[in-house]
C-alpha cells in the first residue's frame, strides 16, 4: 500500500497532510473489501420497541463497496402517522450512506506572503461518511406486502403495524456483517461435527450392503400390518370365548377378568395392576388467584395467557348490504363441539396413550416408563367433547372464509346499516363440509341484544368464547335472527377466500358469488412467549408419592404446556427424573405456557382431576375364574413387572382352587426383558390336574423409591 515520504527539512505542503489519509483511507476500504465484503451490509442498527407508536434504531455502521458509513448515535422514529386504517401495513426501515463536510470552524488563512497579512474563513474541517435512517411505507391489507427497497437503500427490519400500533418487529439477519469471532465459533463447530460424524458416514456403504443382505427375502411392514388386521378382525368376528383357548392375557386396562368379589382383593386395575392407595385425595384445577393478572380465564374456564385483540382478517369495506327478514325464517338445529387434546395423565411409573378405535370409542396403550423419572408425561391425540344439542329459530346468513394463520378467535365485528325495533342476534362459528357450513360442528357462539346493536358507520362487536382456528382450514361465520336488521356486505367478490349462504327450508344453504358478508376477525396477540400462573396446591396428610391429574388442554405446534410442582426450594417439572419422592404433605403447582406472540396453549380448570395419592405396601388380586376344556397339570403364569427390585420389592403367585386352596409354585424363574421390565414365570404342577382355578397374585414393597407394578399378567394351561 501506498506510503508518504517526508524528508528533514522539506516544505510540507497542505497536499501531503491529506495524502496522509487518504492513503490510509483507500487501505482501510481496501482491506474491508477484501476481507471483509465487497457489497453491502450492516452491523449495529438493532430496532426495538419503545411504546406502541415509536421505535429506536441504535447506533451502527453501514459497509457499501469498501466504504463504512457510520451513524454515532441511535434514532428515535414516531410511526403515528403510518399506522393503517383498519388491516395491517409494513414498514421497512432502511439505511444508505451520505457523504458530509462537517466541523464547520473559522482558520486563518494567508493572503500576503510579504506581509504576512492573514485573514480568517469558516471552513469545514471533517469529511464524514454518514449512515442515514429512514422508512418505507407499504400497502394496508389483511396480509401486507413488504415494501420495495431501492438499490440504493439496504433493509435493516420490516416492523408490522396494525391500527393499535406496532405489532411486530423482524430484524434483516441476511445482510447483517457477521464477526470475526462468530465466523471462527461457526468453523470450530463445523470440525467438531465432522470429527464426529466422519466415523460414521465412512461406514454407511458398508452397513448399506449388510442391512440388504438381512432384508433380502423379509416380509415387508405392510404385509405384516395387513396379516395383523386380519387376524385381530379374525377373533373379533368368531368371537371366541376364553373357553376355547388354553391362554390368557390380562393388560388391567378393566376389571373385565378381576374377581372384585373376593375377601381380601385389595388392588388398583388402571392400565396395570398398582398397588392401591394408602392415602388419597382429589383436587380442582383451578387459579390460586383467580384475578390473576398474567392470564385471561373465560366464563366456561379456558385459560389463555395475556393478550391483546388484534385484527387477523377482514372480508374488507362493505358498500351494500342485504335484508336479513327478506328470507326464510325456519328452525335451525345445531351441535356444539369442543376440539381439544385427550386428557393428559401424570403418573409415576408409567404412562399410557389414549388413542381413538375405528368405532369412535377411545382405548388405551400401555407403554414402559422410559426412564426412573418419578412422574412421566405424554401428549395424546385430539379429540372432541360433544354438548348439548341447540335449535334457534330465524333468518340465517352465513360466510365461509380460510383462516389464514393458526389463531385463538376472540371477536367479530359485522356492519348493520339499518337496526330492527326487535331481534337479538345470535353468532356462531363452525366448521364446515365440502365447503358449507356445518350446523352440526358448532366450535363457539355469542349473542348480541338487540339493544346492543349499532348502525353504520359504527360496527358491532361479538365478543367470543375463544376458539382455535387452524391455518389453512374452512370456516364459516353463521348469523341467525329474526329482527328487521340490514346487514353490511362487501360487493363485486372482493374477498376471494369465501362464500356467502343463506338459509332456505331450514335445511339447506344457497351460495351467493356476487358478494360476502362485511366482517372483521379478532384473535389474540400474547403479550410474552412464557406465562407462570399459580393453581391451587395439594394437600394430602403424611405426603405425597403419586400424581394422577387428567388435564384437559389444548396445545398447538410449536408450543407447550407443562405442568410445575414446588418442593426443596425449587419448582420441578412433572416428568423431571430428579423430582424428590416422596413430596410434602402441602405440594405447591403452577402451569407454564410456553408460545409466541400469535400462538399460546390454553388448559381448562375441572373439578376433581388432580389426584395425589400415597401406594400401600401390599397389593392382592384375584383373576376371574379360568375354566379349561380339559385338566392340565402344568400351568404357568407369567408376570411382567416395571422397575422391580428384588432388594425392595417381592411377587408370589398362587393358584386357588374351588375350594379356596391354594397351589404353591414348584418352581420360579426371573429374567430381565429390558432395563425397566422383569419378567417372572411361575410353574405348577397341581395333582390332580386343574380345570377351574382362580391366579392370585400378591405384590409388596418396603415403602423406599419408586413402587413396581405389573404391566401385564399371562396364564398357559398345557
Amino acid at each position: 500500500m501506498k506510503q508518504r515520504i517526508f524528508r528533514l527539512g522539506q516544505e510540507l505542503p497542505f497536499e501531503d497532510l491529506n495524502r496522509l489519509q487518504q492513503y490510509r483511507d483507500e487501505a482501510l476500504t481496501t482491506a474491508l473489501a477484501d476481507a471483509v465484503t465487497d457489497g453491502r451490509g450492516y452491523s449495529g442498527f438493532v430496532v426495538t420497541q419503545n411504546s406502541a407508536t415509536e421505535i429506536s434504531i441504535s447506533p451502527g455502521r453501514f459497509y457499501s463497496a469498501g466504504l463504512a458509513y457510520v451513524a454515532e448515535a441511535a434514532t428515535t422514529m414516531t410511526l403515528l402517522a403510518r399506522l393503517p386504517a383498519v388491516a395491517k401495513r409494513k414498514l421497512a426501515i432502511v439505511v444508505w450512506g451520505q457523504d458530509f463536510e462537517t466541523d464547520i470552524e473559522p482558520r486563518d488563512f494567508l493572503v500576503d506572503v510579504n506581509t504576512g497579512a492573514t485573514e480568517p474563513r469558516s471552513v469545514a474541517l471533517t469529511a464524514l461518511r454518514q449512515a442515514q435512517i429512514g422508512d418505507i411505507a407499504g400497502s394496508e391489507a389483511a396480509d401486507p406486502p413488504t415494501p420495495a427497497v431501492p438499490p440504493t437503500a439496504l433493509l435493516l427490519a420490516v416492523v408490522t403495524l396494525t391500527p393499535a400500533g406496532v405489532a411486530l418487529i423482524e430484524q434483516e439477519g441476511q445482510t447483517r456483517l457477521p464477526t470475526v469471532a462468530a465466523a471462527a465459533q461457526g468453523v470450530d463447530d463445523l470440525r467438531a461435527w465432522r470429527a464426529s460424524i466422519s466415523p460414521r458416514v465412512d461406514t454407511l456403504t458398508t452397513q448399506q450392503l449388510a442391512l440388504a443382505d438381512a432384508t433380502a427375502g423379509k416380509a415387508g411392514i405392510e404385509l405384516v400390518a395387513d396379516l395383523s388386521i386380519r387376524l385381530a378382525d379374525a377373533e373379533r368376528k368368531l368371537k371366541l370365548p376364553a373357553g376355547a383357548m388354553s391362554s390368557e392375557t390380562d393388560d388391567f386396562s378393566s376389571n373385565s377378568l378381576t374377581d372384585t368379589g373376593l375377601t381380601g382383593a385389595n388392588a388398583l386395575v388402571d392400565r396395570g395392576l398398582l398397588f392401591p392407595p394408602a392415602a388419597a385425595g382429589t383436587f380442582d384445577l383451578a387459579l390460586f388467584n383467580p384475578n390473576d393478572a398474567s392470564v385471561k380465564r373465560s366464563a366456561a374456564g379456558l385459560i389463555l395467557p395475556k393478550y391483546d385483540e388484534v385484527l387477523r382478517l377482514t372480508s374488507g369495506v362493505a358498500n351494500s348490504d342485504m335484508s336479513a327478514s327478506a328470507l326464510q325464517v325456519a328452525t335451525w338445529t345445531t351441535r356444539a363441539i369442543t376440539v381439544v387434546e385427550a386428557q393428559t395423565r401424570y403418573r409415576a411409573g408409567y404412562w399410557y396413550e389414549t388413542v381413538a378405535n375405528a368405532d369412535g370409542t377411545f382405548g388405551s396403550i400401555p407403554h414402559y416408563a422410559g426412564t426412573e423419572s418419578y412422574i412421566e408425561y405424554v401428549p395424546v391425540t385430539r379429540y372432541e367433547q360433544v354438548a348439548t344439542t341447540t335449535n334457534f329459530n330465524g333468518m340465517l346468513v352465513a360466510q365461509t372464509f380460510v383462516a389464514p394463520s393458526s389463531m385463538w378467535a376472540t371477536r367479530v365485528a359485522l356492519s348493520f346499516t339499518q337496526v330492527g325495533a326487535t331481534g337479538d342476534v345470535v353468532l356462531l362459528v363452525v366448521e364446515t363440509s365440502n365447503g358449507k357450513p356445518d350446523l352440526a360442528r358448532v366450535l363457539t357462539r355469542t349473542t348480541v341484544a338487540q339493544a346492543a346493536l349499532k348502525r353504520a358507520p359504527d360496527k358491532t362487536p361479538f365478543p367470543l368464547e375463544p376458539v382455535m382456528l387452524d391455518a389453512g382450514r374452512r370456516y364459516a361465520l353463521v348469523v341467525i335472527t329474526q329482527g328487521d336488521h340490514r346487514l353490511g356486505v362487501v360487493g363485486g367478490n372482493a374477498f376471494s377466500d369465501g362464500t356467502l349462504f343463506t338459509g332456505s327450508d331450514g335445511a339447506y344453504v344457497t351460495g351467493d358469488l356476487t358478494r360476502d358478508l362485511f366482517f372483521d376477525l379478532y384473535g389474540a396477540a400474547f403479550t410474552t412467549p412464557r406465562t407462570e400462573v399459580a393453581l391451587m396446591p395439594i394437600d394430602l396428610a403424611g405426603g405425597v408419592v403419586d400424581i394422577a391429574a387428567d388435564v384437559r388442554r389444548l396445545v398447538p405446534d410449536g408450543c407447550e404446556l407443562a405442568l410445575e410442582v414446588f418442593t426443596a426450594g425449587r419448582w420441578y417439572l412433572l416428568g423431571s427424573p430428579d423430582l424428590p419422592s416422596p413430596l410434602p404433605p402441602v405440594v405447591q403447582l403452577r402451569a407454564v405456557f410456553l408460545g409466541s406472540r400469535d400462538l399460546a396453549p390454553a388448559v381448562w380448570e375441572g373439578e376433581d382431576v388432580i389426584t395425589a395419592s400415597r401406594p400401600a405396601l401390599n397389593l392382592t388380586h384375584y383373576s376371574a375364574a379360568r375354566t379349561l376344556a380339559t385338566a392340565s397339570t402344568d400351568i404357568r403364569v407369567i408376570l411382567d413387572l416395571v422397575r422391580f427390585d428384588a432388594a425392595r420389592h417381592g411377587a408370589t403367585v398362587t393358584l386357588r382352587k374351588a375350594d379356596t386352596t391354594e397351589v404353591t409354585a414348584s418352581l420360579v424363574t426371573t429374567e430381565a426383558i429390558n432395563a425397566n421390565v422383569t419378567r417372572k414365570t411361575f410353574k405348577f404342577a397341581p395333582s390332580p390336574g386343574l380345570t377351574t382355578y382362580r391366579i392370585k397374585t400378591a405384590l409388596t414393597r418396603t415403602g423406599v423409591g419408586t413402587p413396581t407394578y405389573c404391566l401385564r399378567r399371562t396364564d398357559a394351561a398345557l
